[in-house]
């Protein structure tokens, strides 16, 4: 098999992967897969934590507190005002 050597950019984006990936050029077309490399530990770890989180509960949560939130720095200046009060 051959083989191509990236650069560092692309290498950090690569190493944020955990499934395959297609790989498509600007234009959409696609030009190839990417299947990152897992160790057997790495895997086992990754599936152990896949089966604590249960995907239909966050939608649901999700789903249901749409619109609650509040903005970051909203909540970063309530904190800051929190700690200068003591």
């Amino acid at each position: 098999m051959g083989h191509i050597t990236v650069d560092d950019a692309l290498l950090a984006r690569l190493g944020q992967l955990r499934e395959p990936v297609e790989v498509r050029d600007k234009d959409g077309r696609l030009r190839g897969y990417f299947q990152p490399f897992h160790t057997p530990e790495e895997v086992e770890l990754y599936e152990r934590v896949k089966g604590l989180v249960d995907m239909d509960r966050i939608r649901a949560t999700l789903e249901r507190e749409r619109g609650q939130g509040r903005p970051f720095k909203e909540v970063i200046a309530e904190l800051r005002a929190r700690e200068q009060r003591g």
